[in-house]
């Protein structure tokens, strides 16, 4: 829990989501782990790779 708790504070000049969200930036990772999770599966689709 320390260790959350003082990566949270260090990076605390980037954790402006108010800000991000009024720029039109997207604050939610779904879309980049349904990503990633397609891509590791197609790549483990393959046959022989890994």
């Amino acid at each position: 829990m320390d260790t959350c708790a003082r990566y949270l504070l260090n990076n605390a000049k980037y954790l402006k989501y108010d800000d991000y969200l009024q720029a039109g930036f997207p604050m939610a990772t779904g879309v980049i782990e349904g990503a990633c999770r397609h891509l590791i599966k197609d790549r483990m689709d393959i046959t022989g790779a890994r």
